[in-house]
């Protein structure tokens, strides 16, 4: 081993005892003073302070990581912003209409029913929950406050036939809280008034209004005119009062039906019947 080795070998040795006592020394400082003080390493003789390294290091991660957090918040944020309802193409959202106007009535206490409570509130739509056997109120129908004062217009009618749900539209949620409107809240109607502040379901209006499940273009329903029919002598009498306003336009009235022709499948069945009672001389009641 010449003298170059020894040298080194002796210059490890010194370098690792320092180390060991700045280790020893910085921690029993930190213990006397209860704070973090400066932490050095002996690098190829050179005495380095790392305390300045660390901490730009540490403060660069959480420049970092906070950048990061910001970033994801925005992020999230404008996914929110952007987020949209799915609607098929011409089809109108509660977002679409136009705002509302405020209603400049007020009723006396004593021409109030109790009819239900507020059960929720979401966004700007108050839903009421009504009691059962009450009246059923139709679309546009005024609802009002304990004082008299009216809480909106019935957006739409939902739920059981028993005790439908209510749905009051407003412009903004703000409008709610400024107005005080609260969950459980009690919820009145006004019997003794008429359309347009009270007006009722009547289930032989909803009976003889006609529905359909088919699709229209876009997804959308369909026209009433192009609407299902559930009887074949109903399509008929459709087709042929289509086929004449094509041919006389306005003046459609001018057509005529055969006078043998009936109007529904319940006449055509009670023409039948008073065939066959006529023939076994047996009374007919027309139902």
């Amino acid at each position: 081993m010449n003298a170059n080795q020894q040298n080194e070998i002796v210059e490890c040795e010194v370098i690792a005892t320092i180390n060991d006592i700045l280790g020893r020394v910085t921690s029993d400082i930190q213990v006397a003073n209860g704070v973090a003080s400066e932490t050095y390493r002996v690098i190829n003789s050179e005495m380095i302070d790392i305390s300045s390294d660390s901490e730009s290091d540490s403060s660069s991660s959480s420049e970092s990581e906070s950048s990061d957090e910001s970033e994801c918040k925005q992020e999230s944020s404008c996914q929110t912003k952007n987020k949209k309802i799915p609607v098929t193409k011409g089809e109108l959202t509660v977002y679409d209409l136009p705002p509302i106007e405020n209603l400049n009535i007020t009723l006396p206490v004593e021409d109030l029913d109790h009819m239900g409570r507020i059960s929720s509130i979401i966004d700007f739509l108050v839903v009421v929950q009504s009691f059962k056997n009450k009246p059923v109120m139709n679309l546009d129908s005024v609802l009002f406050m304990k004082n008299g004062s009216p809480l909106g217009h019935v957006f739409d009618v939902f739920g059981p036939v028993v005790a439908p749900l209510y749905s009051i539209r407003f412009n903004s949620s703000q409008e709610i809280t400024e107005r005080n409107i609260t969950i459980d809240a009690p919820v009145f109607y006004a019997p003794n008034y008429s359309s347009p502040i009270t007006d009722y379901v009547f289930y032989q209006q909803l009976l003889a209004a006609k529905g359909s499940d088919a699709s229209w273009r876009h997804n959308n329903e369909p026209p009433s005119e192009f609407v299902d029919f559930s009887d074949d002598e109903e399509e008929r009498m459709a087709k042929m009062k289509m086929r004449a306003k094509r041919k006389f336009g306005d003046n459609h009235k001018s057509y005529r039906v055969p006078p043998n022709t009936p109007n529904s499948p319940r006449q055509m069945m009670n023409n039948n019947i008073s065939l066959n009672s006529k023939a076994l001389n047996v009374p007919h009641f027309q139902m």
